[in-house]
Order: structure tokens, then sequence, then C-alpha cells
């Protein structure tokens, strides 16, 4: 089972861990689906300069973890909000489609 946290106020935290287990290593097109979406955003993120934040972004990955934390400076926080909500609402889809393996905490 894939675990979800969001939150967002001056800092946005997308914490992520576990395993779909729906398939296969491999095979999996859960886990397939959680992945894309959370590595669009750290692409995207890691893509701007670190003078847009208040703070270096925090991007922790190891296998079966992902944590974000992104403090945006005022001129870019309704962008990176909108980033944020974007993938969040298509990890919502998977976990609305796939409950047995991925959820929101």
């Amino acid at each position: 089972m894939t675990e979800i946290r969001y939150s967002k106020g001056k800092n946005f935290k997308l914490e992520i861990s576990g395993h779909c287990g729906f398939s296969l290593d491999g095979k999996d097109i859960v886990c397939s689906a959680v992945s894309i979406l959370v590595e669009t955003l750290v692409n995207r993120l890691e893509d701007l300069p670190e003078s847009q934040f208040k703070k270096p972004i925090k991007i922790e990955k190891t296998a079966g973890q992902l944590y974000i934390k992104a403090s945006p400076k005022s001129e870019i926080n309704e962008q990176i909000e909108h980033w944020f909500d974007l993938i969040v609402y298509g990890l919502k889809l998977v976990a609305y489609n796939y409950p047995d393996y991925v959820k929101f905490i």
C-alpha cells in the first residue's frame, strides 16, 4: 500500500511511502502512475533557480519513500501551489481508482 500525505501553507510538503503492490516490480501500473506524477513535480521544481525559494527545496528519495518540501518566495507561490495541486489531483485519481493500493492519510 502506498500512503500519501500532502500539506500546504507557508510550505508545500508531499510525502509518499510504501509500495503499491498491484503487480510485480516492473509491471505495476499503479506504481508507475504514482511515480510519473511525482517525478514530473520533482523535475519541474529542480528546473527552477534556488533564488526563487526562501530555503533550498528538500527532496529525499529512497526505496519506497519520497519527501518533498518547498518554500517558494511570494512571487511564485501561486505557481508552485498550482503545480503541487495538479500533481496531487492526479494522485487522488489514482487513489480513487485503486483504493486497495494507494491512499491519502
